[in-house]
């Protein structure tokens, strides 16, 4: 297992992912990027300093066709893939009244259609080597709604439903297919969120173990899945959340 692309690598929990499979002994990576290539190059130097080969790959999500082009070429350039990671996804929230074709369309089109189509075209060289690792992000937000978000929440939702088909079809060939949903993490994404709940105490006060996850937590467990040690997980939804999930 030396050989990895992740989309969406750029910054959160994409490039954090990208740092612990360079500490875990990966030693060929491509970061999938839009358009923040400043940041992506800071993490690939970052990931260089540590030891790996690390290229750099803007993909655009949005454009199936091309975006499956862009990984059949990283595939080439790495002589192979061992691990594919689906991290890359958006937000177009609004309430369901007034969700409009585009953005739902568009948050279904990156979140999940691509995903899929990815994975669908690393899995032609994972099973002629019969291994592979396939780790798909998630959310909390497929199993816990909140309003505005009826276009994510599905995205979601889909993904996890893709994770576990798409494992048993390939599990025989040493392929393992996971999803990784985490709750309130500390991003950008989830800052914006915490602002608007200060009054209530914040976001923390929703959480058990009374602490924000960081990106790292979420990122071990990917580094995990991502390893030999995992090849008997496979199909399954884990939940890296301080126990939001199970909260009554």
């Amino acid at each position: 297992m030396d050989k990895a692309f992740i989309t969406g690598g750029s910054r959160g929990i994409g490039s954090e992912i990208a740092k612990q499979l360079v500490y875990k002994g990966i030693k060929n990576l491509i970061l999938g990027y839009n358009n923040s290539y400043t940041e992506a190059k800071k993490v690939a130097d970052y990931c260089m300093e540590h030891g790996a080969t690390v290229n750099l790959c803007q993909i655009n999500l949005a454009n199936i066709e091309d975006a499956q082009l862009k990984l059949k070429e990283a595939i080439t350039q790495m002589g192979g893939i061992d691990i594919l990671v689906n991290n890359a996804g958006i937000t177009q929230d609004s309430l369901a009244l007034r969700m409009n074709h585009d953005r739902w369309d568009s948050v279904l089109d990156i979140n999940l259609k691509a995903a899929f189509f990815l994975s669908k075209t690393a899995l032609k060289p994972m099973i002629k080597q019969r291994n592979g690792r396939i780790i798909n992000i998630s959310s909390i937000i497929a199993q816990k709604s909140r309003g505005g978000q009826v276009n994510y929440a599905a995205s979601k939702g889909g993904l996890e439903a893709m994770t576990r088909a798409l494992a048993v079809e390939v599990a025989s060939r040493g392929i393992t297919v996971n999803a990784i949903a985490p709750g309130w993490i500390d991003t950008e994404m989830t800052q914006d969120q915490d602002n608007q709940k200060q009054g209530q105490g914040g976001l923390e006060s929703t959480i058990p173990v009374g602490r924000i996850g960081q990106v790292s937590d979420v990122a071990h467990l990917a580094a995990f899945l991502s390893s030999a040690e995992a090849s008997y997980i496979t199909g399954q939804i884990i939940a890296v959340d301080g126990g939001l999930s199970v909260r009554i």
